[in-house]
């Protein structure tokens, strides 16, 4: 379980350095 989390919070955290990037490039 805390494996999962750990996986989940990557994601979520390399989908927000993405979004990040295109909210600056708009």
């Amino acid at each position: 379980m805390k494996r999962l989390l750990h996986i989940l919070g990557w994601i979520s955290q390399k989908d927000m350095h993405k979004y990040e990037k295109e909210a600056k490039q708009q």
